[in-house]
């Protein structure tokens, strides 16, 4: 299984989108300062996530989110919309059931 994910700082204005197979240890990854361009931005929480058969299908949708101004501005408006006020993430107690 591939995984296309986004991520939201919860400290500072950034967001994230990104590519695993992994999503649970990516995202430990992620927290731990082990990726060097989301380090400064941490702790990150998962905002959301999409599952794919196919990496390539992955790395497709990943393209989208990150070239699309419609894409993504879909993805931010639905969790403004739904997630926002509801969401209680904490990366270290995480658990997903993949």
């Amino acid at each position: 299984m591939h995984y296309v994910y986004f991520l939201k700082s919860k400290s500072k204005k950034f967001q994230y989108v990104g590519t695993t197979h992994n999503l649970k240890n990516r995202l430990k990854e992620h927290n731990t300062g082990g990726v060097v361009s989301t380090k400064p931005y941490i702790p990150l929480l998962l905002i959301y996530y999409e599952a794919y058969l196919d990496e390539k299908d992955a790395f497709r949708r990943e393209h989208s989110l990150k070239h699309s101004g419609p894409a993504i501005g879909h993805l931010k408006a639905e969790y403004v919309t739904h997630w926002r006020g509801n969401w209680r993430g904490n990366l270290e107690g995480i658990s997903i059931k993949l």
